[in-house]
């Protein structure tokens, strides 16, 4: 509690966060949110308005449920925009301010986190929001998911509006300022909790022991949704090309059955595990040789620095915070084009040269060590202070 001139005190400035889901203990931005909200607590009063979040953030802050459901994806995004917005009418008029992080609803706000930029991936995509592979099913789903995150993106910072994007890196910014060159737009780039990750050599060997690694077996990593984007068959083609001693695990949720038929129809199905959705990333990290990340886009990738924490190989497409890991000399990592023989040129680089693997991976700890909590949430309380202060 602050004071006011008079010596009164003053009530903290309430905070909304709006976000579709906040779990401490879970992957990317539902785990980034939870950090937040705690490291925010301290100075504002923070409520959020969320459709799930896990019991210990829970108790840090305010929490305004929103009912969801979870499967069809494009459904649930389109009951939190619209309850998110109902809600707002009321709630919104007793905070000082509102800070979507991601979610993006029908009503205006005053800040909106950009961990994605939907107009930069459908232009990346050629102008498609529908992939032209994997089942129809699939592709319709992702498509009409794609259609209305953009829509609603283009509300959100429809001239009129005047709400400032917080983009989470550099390439962002520029992103924002390219689409919509109209709205205001600040830094405010993402952190990583640098306890969570490390290299711990018992460790390793414990958890390989628990994925039925071998001492012999050269292990790389994919991480994340939407496979298509993610290069998912890139990396698995590129087996064909290595070793038979090298392994590929892949986690995440995407077109397993499509891929599971590349994977046998390559001879390569023993050396492809699907993990599936996981919530043990930083086991993961210890247990494999090498990330690889081969995104068509992404705006700031935090497995990218997870992964460097955890003092992991980096073999990675140029997307989010790569080149600031890497270096544009190769000297963190190796920044690939996307195809299959980049890939398994890389990995085979990674392998063959494991003293300057390690010094690599010595460079991109260090350049990780950037992107801290303390970082991401001194960002914000900046541009809280500044939106504040002008209303």
């Amino acid at each position: 509690m602050t004071k006011q001139a008079n010596g009164k005190p003053s009530r903290r400035p309430r905070i909304l966060v709006i976000a579709h889901r906040i779990d401490r203990d879970g992957q990317g931005m539902e785990r980034l949110h939870a950090r937040l909200a705690e490291a925010l607590s301290a100075r504002f009063e923070i409520h959020v308005l969320v459709g799930a979040i896990d019991e210990v953030t829970a108790r840090s802050v305010t929490v305004h449920k929103i009912p969801l459901v979870e499967r069809p994806i494009p459904l649930r995004f389109v009951m939190f925009a619209v309850f998110a917005s109902l809600r707002l009418l009321v709630l919104g008029k007793k905070m000082d301010l509102l800070h979507s992080c991601g979610a993006i609803v029908l009503s205006r706000v005053d800040l909106v986190s950009v961990h994605l930029c939907q107009a930069a991936v459908v232009h990346a995509n050629g102008g498609r929001t529908m992939p032209n592979s994997g089942s129809l099913v699939r592709r319709l789903n992702t498509g009409l998911l794609k259609t209305l995150a953009l829509r609603l993106e283009r509300l959100a910072f429809a001239t009129q509006r005047r709400t400032t994007a917080a983009a989470v890196s550099e390439r962002g910014l520029d992103e924002v300022a390219k689409f919509y060159p109209a709205s205001p737009r600040v830094l405010t780039e993402n952190g990583v909790d640098e306890e969570a990750f490390g290299f711990h050599p018992a460790r390793r060997a414990e958890v390989r022991r628990k994925f039925a690694l071998s001492d012999d077996e050269f292990v790389a990593l994919l991480v994340g949704g939407d496979w298509t984007l993610r290069g998912v068959e890139l990396a698995i083609g590129a087996l064909a090309d290595l070793p038979t001693n090298v392994k590929l695990l892949i986690a995440g949720r995407g077109d397993r059955h499509r891929m599971e038929e590349r994977s046998r129809s390559l001879g390569v199905s023993e050396r492809v595990v699907f993990l599936g959705r996981r919530n043990d990333l930083a086991d993961l990290y210890q247990a494999a040789d090498v990330l690889v990340q081969l995104s068509a886009y992404e705006t700031f990738s935090l497995v990218l620095v997870e992964a460097a924490l955890s003092h992991l190989a980096l073999v990675t497409t140029k997307v989010g915070v790569a080149e600031a890991l890497c270096g544009q000399d190769d000297s963190g990592g190796l920044i690939i084009h996307r195809s299959v023989s980049d890939v398994a040129a890389g990995l085979n680089n990674v392998r063959e040269n494991r003293e300057q693997t390690r010094q690599r991976a010595e460079v991109a700890l260090h350049r990780a060590k950037r992107f801290t909590l303390t970082h991401m949430s001194g960002q914000l309380e900046v541009a809280y202070s500044e939106i504040l202060s002008q209303s």
